[in-house]
């Protein structure tokens, strides 16, 4: 039972490192497209980070379940 719970806050974790790396790099993005687009977030830039935060969670939490289950 222990160990359940260890997997689950690693995987809580381990998404939320995910998450701060998905926003390190759409930060970073921003930047480099053009000085005026700088420091503006579009709505293209929230529904790709939402995305990608979302098959995030999908393959972490089916990547548990096996794991949980093999």
């Amino acid at each position: 039972m222990a160990s359940f719970f260890g997997m689950l806050l690693g995987g809580y974790l381990l998404i939320v490192f995910s998450y701060m790396f998905v926003w390190v790099i759409v930060a970073g993005m921003a930047r480099d497209v053009s000085a005026e687009r700088m420091d503006k977030i579009t709505k293209a830039d929230v529904k790709a980070v939402a995305v990608v935060m979302a098959a995030w969670t999908v393959a972490l939490g089916l990547m548990m379940v096996v794991d949980w289950m093999g």
